[in-house]
């Protein structure tokens, strides 16, 4: 690519001589430039990931927290039904009320078990892997503390975006060290005086091939 001294120069250690070039390498530096980017990219998106999970497993615990007091206030009103109820039945053996009016009673009393049922159901799936016996099939003690079993939940339901976020990491560490590898070998196409002294030939120009442990010049060491 360029050579830096003509036969009689006077040179110092460290004196740029030659300047090679590989292509292969400049190639191969931009692919691996690209992986980099796109390792930092996927990294960058998993935490991304991870952070809007973990905002939306805490909001979680208030959605399954609502769902638990509506099936406490829904337990209730079937209680008032069941107590209302009976006092209905004693009125319709009284002939206080027709019996239309206590089926009635009893369709909403049934329809209100109906919705208790629904509730249940739909708390049970949706807590699933939030209940404490979660926490014990996966190895970990329940801790007295709510906020920490909250935080151990949180953990335990984002394991697979944490290895993701780790598999990202090693990938992005691993395309570093290729790049480090290669622009460490493009350093290397600077050639430098080994000592200091006179150069008494050059016997490669711009423009030559030079294949590995080819003589370039020749320099004297009057010492």
């Amino acid at each position: 690519e360029n050579v830096f001294v003509k036969k009689g120069d006077m040179v110092d250690r460290g004196d740029r001589i030659i300047e090679l070039s590989n292509y292969q390498l400049t190639l191969e530096k931009i692919k691996i430039e690209k992986e980099v980017l796109s390792a930092q990219e996927e990294l960058d998106t998993v935490k991304i990931q991870y952070m809007e999970e973990e905002k939306n497993l805490y909001k979680k615990f208030y959605i399954l927290e609502k769902m638990k007091l509506q099936i406490e206030n829904s337990q209730k009103e079937i209680q008032f039904s069941k107590a209302n109820l009976a006092r209905k039945r004693i009125l319709f053996d009284k002939g206080g009320i027709t019996q239309e009016e206590l089926r009635n009673i009893e369709f909403s009393l049934e329809s209100k078990e109906g919705e208790l049922k629904v509730l249940k159901k739909g708390y049970e799936l949706e807590s699933y892997g939030f209940r404490n016996r979660d926490l014990i099939l996966a190895g970990y003690s329940i801790p007295n503390d709510e906020e920490k079993r909250r935080k151990l939940l949180v953990s335990l339901n984002t394991r697979l975006l944490k290895k993701r976020i780790e598999f990202a990491r090693i990938r992005l560490k691993k395309e570093m060290i290729e790049l480090e590898r290669v622009d460490w070998l493009l350093e290397q196409m600077v050639i430098t005086a080994p000592v200091g002294g006179v150069v008494t030939d050059v016997t490669k120009f711009v423009g030559e091939k030079l294949n590995a442990d080819e003589t370039v010049t020749t320099i004297l060491n009057q010492n």
